[in-house]
């Protein structure tokens, strides 16, 4: 391959990393415009007495001077080769000059870039006669390349003024590697080295980037590690839960997706809150898990969905929801969809934040969330909360403050929430585009009864028309209610005889609270000892702050309160 041919692929990878705007400016740029450039900045520095030691970039223009020398002698496409080699640093000086940090940061890059560059003493017929030797201007080429682009990366961030000593020290390993490669090619140029110590060194290059990646690779997983350790974020153990209904049911939320007030949310076409409500036991948090699943694979590329799921089927450990958490929650999901932008601010601001008097709470997780989104590169980001009404009132009346001034100042981003209507977040909520899912579940409540049908025809030998009065019932009697449909037939299935369903059918609960007063009824009616086993059950699951595990409400059952110990022959058999 000729050296022009390998010039022309690293220009054309260079562009491909390139904005449209930033290929324009670079079209035609030289050192005269360089030079103008500083010119003009030291004017304006000195108007305003922030002189910021302009030398420092001698001897990277000089270094790049040499090189342009060598590259006009031997490259046959030099007017574009020259043009992003000066255009880039003359953009770079542009930009950052009213940011001082970014100034200064960039101005040090550059010396310790060119107190690197080859001095080309002896560059001569080597380049010429060595095509292996001539392959290192090509990878000085590209390192200086390199470090245009990441640190116009930098420059291209949301909020980067504010950030910018933060990012750079997430660029500094990545500096220091370049600054290797150049040294070593630097020493290849310098010394007229032969043509098999050039393999050698293309073979270590070639094995130090991937090292380098891979070592970057690691360090993004255990700054993650540290971050999620801080956050603490609750887990979501019934996901495969929420999945596997999904799967299996045929009620799949379709009507809701459908929906044109959802659609509009969606496309940005109307308020950037949406309440999804409906009365208790209609489906809100399945919907709410349809919702998101669907946004998961259908938002284009550059936006995300996040989802937290605050009523107790969802929870899988002893922590209470608060503000706290779900605002943890949704950092964790965030960070982890934009990567690459959020880490190191993240991690930045918990390293400050643990030495402070804030730790870990909801003051110190709130300006980090909003900082975050400040700072994302993401084009929108759909927040979905479940079970808003399942928490502690005055948990949830902070939450619902910070997530109506976070949407409110924050145009990326765009929330669902999904609850019973409370009072005060009706107060808040009623204004906003509403969804009410009992009025509008009906057909996903009656393809559910329909699909429990099969298992009452198998058990009990009836035929479409016997059961047909008995599915009916069932779904005029639901009333939006998903729970009520559920816990009747399964209410069915379980009667040990045709006859038994046919009373069971004939008598059904007027709704769902006739459904638990009955239940009362039956616990009451029990033998002595299983009515006080019963009740005490009840008495723990009255008081118990989230839904216990099984195991839980077995070895509560266990504990004699007299004398406080463990009776193992108080454990259920089951």
């Amino acid at each position: 391959m000729s050296l022009d041919t390998e010039f022309n692929k690293a220009l054309v990878r260079f562009k491909a990393a390139l904005t449209q705007e930033e290929q324009s400016s670079f079209r035609i740029a030289s050192l005269s415009d360089v030079k103008q450039e500083i010119s003009r900045i030291e004017t304006d520095q000195r108007k305003h007495r922030s002189q910021r030691g302009l030398r420092r970039l001698e001897p990277f223009i000089n270094g790049l001077q040499r090189f342009s020398t060598v590259i006009e002698q031997f490259v046959q496409i030099k007017p574009d080769i020259l043009a992003v080699i000066w255009g880039p640093i003359k953009l770079l000086l542009h930009v950052s000059h009213g940011t001082l940090a970014a100034f200064d940061r960039i101005l040090d890059a550059c010396r310790d870039i060119g107190e690197l560059l080859p001095r080309f003493q002896t560059f001569g017929e080597i380049f010429r006669d060595s095509h292996d030797i001539s392959r290192v201007l090509v990878w000085l080429f590209t390192d200086i390349l390199e470090f245009y682009v990441e640190v116009l990366k930098l420059l291209r961030k949301k909020a980067w003024k504010q950030v910018f000593s933060t990012l750079w020290s997430g660029f500094a390993d990545h500096f220091e590697h370049l600054q290797d490669r150049i040294r070593q090619h630097r020493d290849l140029v310098d010394v007229e080295v032969i043509a098999i110590d050039v393999q050698s060194a293309d073979k270590f290059r070639k094995e130090a980037r991937a090292h380098f990646h891979e070592e970057a690779r690691r360090r993004s997983q255990r700054l993650l590690q540290e971050i999620e350790l801080w956050l603490n974020p609750p887990p979501i153990k019934d996901i495969q839960r929420f999945e596997n209904v999904s799967r299996n049911s045929p009620a799949k939320g379709l009507w809701l997706i459908e929906n044109q007030i959802f659609k509009a949310w969606v496309n940005l076409q109307a308020d950037s809150t949406l309440w999804l409500t409906g009365i208790p036991g209609c489906g809100k948090t399945i919907l709410a898990f349809h919702c998101w699943v669907y946004l998961c694979g259908s938002l284009p590329s550059g936006a995300t969905a996040l989802a937290v799921f605050l009523s107790d089927e969802a929870a899988s450990d002893a922590r209470p929801h608060s503000a706290s958490t779900t605002i943890a929650s949704i950092i964790s999901q965030l960070i982890h969809a934009d990567t690459e932008s959020l880490l190191p601010l993240a991690h930045s601001y918990i390293q400050r934040v643990s030495k402070s008097a804030l730790g870990k709470s909801r003051s110190s997780y709130e300006p980090l969330l909003r900082q975050l989104l400040n700072a994302t590169e993401l084009s929108s980001v759909f927040m979905i909360i479940d079970g808003l009404d399942e928490i502690a009132s005055e948990e949830r009346s902070n939450l619902m403050r910070f997530l109506k001034s976070l949407v409110a100042d924050h145009t990326v981003t765009r929330l669902l929430v999904s609850s019973r209507a409370l009072t005060d977040i009706k107060t808040v909520l009623s204004e906003r585009p509403t969804i009410r899912a009992n009025d509008l579940n009906g057909g996903d409540i009656s393809a559910y009864i329909l699909s429990e049908k099969s298992a009452l025809q198998t058990k009990f030998k009836m035929t479409d028309d016997q059961l047909v009065p008995i599915i009916d019932s069932i779904s005029s009697m639901s009333k939006g209610m998903f729970l009520y449909a559920h816990l009747m037939m399964r209410t069915l299935r379980r009667q040990p005889s045709r006859a038994l369903l046919k009373s069971a059918a004939l008598n059904l609960p007027s709704g769902i609270e006739d459904a638990y007063s009955r239940i009362i009824r039956d616990v009451m009616s029990l033998e002595e000892a299983s009515r006080a086993l019963a009740v005490r059950i009840l008495e723990f699951l009255t008081c118990v702050r989230s839904r216990p595990r099984l195991a839980e409400v077995e070895k509560t059952i266990m504990i004699k309160v007299s004398d406080r110990h463990f009776d193992d022959d108080s454990a259920l058999l089951t």
